[in-house]
């Protein structure tokens, strides 16, 4: 947030190829850790909202070409276990 009370967005290339699961989740731990949130992904580059440092875990999972989001089943599954997705 802005001293005008605006949430501001960050934009960064992905350090790896997609396919590079280890390097993306290292980058977006290391990001966490100096306080941008992964609010999502536009092409090569994460976009995140400042946030307060935290130290978290990113996993990343496959998803189908035409799936949006996991199953509500799934997301409900992760909350329940401490996960956010």
């Amino acid at each position: 947030m802005d001293e005008f009370g605006t949430v501001t967005e960050y934009k960064e290339l992905r350090p790896a190829n997609l396919y590079d699961v280890a390097a993306n989740e290292t980058w977006l731990e290391d990001l966490a850790r100096e306080g941008y949130r992964l609010k999502g992904f536009t092409g090569w580059s994460g976009v995140f909202v400042k946030d307060e440092p935290c130290e978290c875990r990113y996993r990343m999972q496959p998803k189908g070409k035409k799936e949006k989001a996991p199953p509500v089943e799934q997301v409900e599954l992760y909350r329940e276990l401490g996960w956010e997705y």
